[in-house]
């Protein structure tokens, strides 16, 4: 793909501040209760809450960092069908708990006992997981409980929900309760009562940072979380580590909600020493699963130095547990020679990934856009497959294995916020979908 004659203005903040923006978003949180009621929409202008939900969806997170919209697209009439459904401004009956500017999409686990068209929304600066069942906003879990958590990822089960807390309680502060601890796995239940906790920052690689677990992937019995392993002033970051939370099996641990085993352990780590900064992990099942981990390297470093410490980490798992082989490298040298970012997916039945490589505002004002790739785990062969409209613009990805197509967010495309390309080269013309007309602009995607 050729460079474009005209640069567009990004309007996301740059990769380098990223983590600034992340914590800084968490100024304005509200101390709020353990557990909101079910809420509603008030209006249903604000919500088409009555709108028919049918069909296989994509959520869209649209954002500017200040507030955020939601919306629904069908994936296969390729339409917008619920635009802005539930946004910053809706007006919640009983927790009048809006969404901030930082969001993000959770997920449900595979094949767990759910609602057809239930989906998670993880707010990072609130502290607050939202559960919707379609349009409609089936309850909101408080997981700051008084201190500032910073969710990074949320998994879905039947009457559960799992979360992947990136800060920790501040010292000395006692008053917090069961929510207290923080850089931890929390389980709550629907009910709001915590069922399992598991600490996560003795298992940081940088000494005394914060573990930080990203985007994870679940196999049908652990959690994979990557671990960012970084110090306080989000300047230093250890060697790249991933671990499988699970179940601690059944025996001498007391009944709970969930029976004898719902305490939660270590079940296996892995370690990538050469990458930094692990950020993301997906499974692909092609033969054997493997999970695939994006590491983006330190931002803090210098260029050169981030390349070499970023790139993608292969690893095999075995199908009889979570263990895994030592992983296979692929180097952001080798895979377009820019950092890896923190979007990535997977194709399910071939052993393919999709990620983006960041771009940058060289010294000078130099550009660098963003730009989207595929590549073959077993080769290493990557391929362009879209230069975007600037840096800071590529986001969410989600591949539609039903239809053969990725669906790749560019903030900073003018023409349409969403691009849709087939998997395989040459099998069709890539198109762009507009998901709102002057609003908000889609940053994250979750599959719904």
């Amino acid at each position: 793909m050729s460079e474009r004659a005209m640069r567009r203005a990004p309007r996301r903040a740059g990769a380098e501040g990223r983590w600034a923006l992340i914590r800084a978003s968490g100024l304005c949180w509200l101390v709020a209760a353990a557990c909101f009621d079910d809420t509603t929409p008030k209006d249903a202008d604000d919500a088409a809450s009555d709108a028919p939900f049918t069909g296989r969806g994509l959520l869209v997170v649209a954002g500017d960092y200040q507030s955020t919209a939601l919306s629904r697209v069908d994936l296969d009439r390729e339409q917008v069908v619920a635009p802005a459904f539930l946004h910053s401004g809706s007006a919640l009956s009983a927790s009048g708990n809006a969404l901030s500017g930082d969001v993000v999409a959770g997920r449900m686990a595979a094949g767990c006992a759910c609602p057809p068209h239930a989906a998670l929304v993880v707010d990072r600066g609130r502290g607050v997981i939202t559960r919707l069942n379609g349009l409609t906003v089936a309850g909101q879990l408080d997981v700051a409980g008084g201190f500032r958590s910073n969710p990074q990822d949320a998994l879905g089960f039947g009457d559960e929900v799992w979360v992947a807390r990136g800060e920790r309680q501040p010292k000395g502060d006692a008053k917090i309760g069961a929510l207290g601890g923080g850089d931890d796995v929390l389980v709550l239940g629907h009910d709001a009562v915590v069922r399992a906790k598991l600490a996560l920052s003795g298992l940081s690689t940088l000494p005394g940072g914060t573990a930080m677990a990203g985007s994870g992937a679940y196999d049908g019995s652990a959690w994979w979380l990557p671990l960012a392993s970084i110090a306080a002033d989000f300047q230093s970051v250890g060697p790249g580590r991933i671990v499988a939370v699970g179940r601690q099996a059944a025996g001498a641990l007391p009944a709970g909600p969930l029976g004898p085993t719902s305490a939660l352990h270590v079940a296996a780590s892995l370690e990538v020493p050469t990458l930094r900064n692990c950020r993301a992990a997906r499974i692909a099942t092609p033969n054997a699963p493997r999970l695939v981990v994006a590491c983006s390297g330190p931002f803090s470093a210098a260029p050169s130095e981030q390349l070499g410490q970023s790139g993608l980490a292969v690893f095999a798992l075995d199908g009889a547990g979570p263990f895994a082989s030592a992983p296979k490298l692929l180097p952001a040298s080798a895979l377009g020679g820019r950092p890896v970012g923190f979007a990535l997916d997977v194709e399910v039945a071939k052993p393919v990934a999709w990620f983006v490589s960041t771009g940058a505002i060289a010294a000078g004002g130099a550009v660098v856009a963003d730009r989207l790739y595929r590549v073959d785990l077993e080769t290493g062969q990557a391929s362009e497959r879209h230069l975007a409209a600037g840096p800071f613009s590529l986001g969410g990805l989600h591949v539609d294995a039903v239809r053969g197509l990725i669906w790749a967010v560019d903030h900073g495309d003018l023409v349409g916020d969403l691009w849709i390309f087939p998997l395989a080269d040459g099998d069709g013309q890539a198109r762009q979908l507009r998901t709102s007309d002057g609003g908000l602009r889609a940053l994250e995607l979750g599959s719904w």
